[in-house]
């Protein structure tokens, strides 16, 4: 096959053999791919209970572009290879002052390796009265993975007390997202 060569392609519209649109272009430049993989999800049940090392369960979907989220067992898992940006807010409950070790981590494939992010740590003593109120404490990160198609990533929670992850009606107090940079 030869190179082909040309000074000005003018398209509105780039769409797949299937003729799914893959990219739109308007007229000012801005590009729109909208089959790219995003998930945003929320929890409306809260998990309660949790010690030791637990996968995070966000029960509802705000946005799943693609479907790559399952609500059964808390995974994104990457349709195809690249680098996915991933972040989070956590809203710890029933806290206690004496709690100590409470880890957030994001993992790829469930391992506690190299692979593994923490992306918070705190006590009790940051929930009741130094961060937090009440027993309460928010979580935030995010952070880049490189990942291989049909890898996938899990929230997972470390506590060495039976801690929660506050849910709502809303889903709004604990989130987690995802989507493929490229």
């Amino acid at each position: 096959m030869g190179d082909l060569k040309v000074n000005e392609i003018k398209t509105d519209t780039i769409k797949d053999q299937t003729g799914t649109t893959a990219m739109t272009i308007d007229s000012t430049g801005h590009i729109l791919t909208p089959a790219r993989p995003f998930f945003r999800v929320g929890m409306t049940t809260s998990q309660t209970g949790i010690s030791g090392n637990t996968v995070i369960i966000f029960d509802t979907i705000k946005d799943n572009v693609g479907g790559h989220y399952d609500t059964s067992n808390g995974r994104f898992t990457a349709p195809i290879s690249g680098i996915y940006q991933f972040g989070h807010v956590v809203l710890y409950q029933d806290v206690a002052t004496s709690d100590d070790g409470i880890e957030l981590h994001y993992r790829k494939n469930g391992l506690d390796d190299s692979n593994k992010w923490q992306f918070d740590r705190a006590d009790g003593t940051d929930a009741n009265g130094y961060s937090g109120f009440g027993g309460y404490l928010s979580s935030r990160g995010a952070g880049a993975m490189q990942l291989s198609a049909g890898d996938y990533v899990t929230v997972h929670l470390q506590a060495s007390g039976a801690i929660g992850v506050h849910g709502n009606s809303s889903a709004s107090w604990s989130q987690w997202y995802g989507y493929l940079i490229g």
